[in-house]
């Protein structure tokens, strides 16, 4: 089973943030499950999985989804 976390950065929120995503994949099985976290798409990086140093809580966050 693979586990990825993305954002989603074309769905905005209206404070201009968007919401993180667990997504979960087992061969042909397929599963998006919110972390309910939300942050600005500028600090995080969908490649990596991780918030960007920018962030104020960044090592917070990124301990929170490890």
């Amino acid at each position: 089973m693979k586990v990825k976390l993305y954002m989603q950065k074309s769905r905005l929120r209206a404070d201009g943030t968007s919401i993180v995503y667990f997504y979960l994949a087992d061969g042909m099985q397929r599963k998006s499950i919110s972390t309910e976290k939300s942050i600005e798409p500028k600090f995080f990086d969908n490649t990596a999985g991780r918030v960007l140093k920018g962030h104020p809580n960044y090592a917070k966050l990124n301990s929170y989804f490890q």
